[in-house]
């Protein structure tokens, strides 16, 4: 499957989908300390056609999982980390796969409608992303701008924001709500 980089003659759309799907750019997740301090968008691979029930996109000779991006004033390198090793009630793609079945686990309460993972789950999850997955990047000045277009381009199935008609949409969505759903408070477990 190729890209389809049309919904908007944007170059810098078509660069950062370019950039995004390189082979060549992808480093394991142990190496995004190595990700420029400078705003952008990410994408996450496997070589794994399934994960956890749901098919990645195939494309070239990996499978595309997720896209995301920088806050205006957050960069790369700390997204990336807080991704590879951080903490679920801070990163979409930890939480997500959490939801997902990456570990088993009650999530807990942690206020605001985020939950939390035990220390113990979340070391369990950055391993379970470090044999699953590679990452990639772009600088991009506004990558607000253009993610809506990327995502649109790229098809991974693990986004929800821009990406509501993709075949799994609902089953992630669900999945989220689930596991928000199933939180406890942390004095009751």
């Amino acid at each position: 499957m190729s890209y389809d980089a049309s919904p908007t003659p944007n170059s810098s759309v078509a660069g950062a989908v370019e950039r995004l799907c390189d082979p060549a750019r992808r480093v394991a997740p142990s190496r995004v300390v190595e990700a420029p301090k400078a705003p952008g968008l990410y994408a996450w691979w496997s070589t794994e056609p399934e994960l956890l029930g749901i098919p990645g996109t195939p494309l070239a000779d990996s499978f595309l999982y997720y896209v995301g991006t920088t806050k205006t004033k957050r960069d790369l390198r700390k997204r990336l980390v807080t991704h590879a090793a951080g903490k679920a009630r801070s990163s979409t793609v930890r939480f997500t796969l959490a939801a997902l079945g990456a570990v088993l686990t009650t999530p807990l309460d942690a206020g605001r409608g985020k939950v939390r993972l035990e220390t113990d789950e979340e070391a369990e999850l950055t391993t379970w992303i470090a044999e699953h997955f590679g990452v990639s990047w772009s600088e991009s000045d506004n990558p607000g701008d253009i993610e809506a277009s990327v995502i649109g381009a790229l098809k991974p199935p693990l986004n929800l924001d821009h990406n509501s008609s993709h075949p799994m949409y609902a089953t992630v969505k669900a999945a989220r709500a689930a596991f928000r759903a199933r939180a406890v408070p942390a004095a009751r477990r």
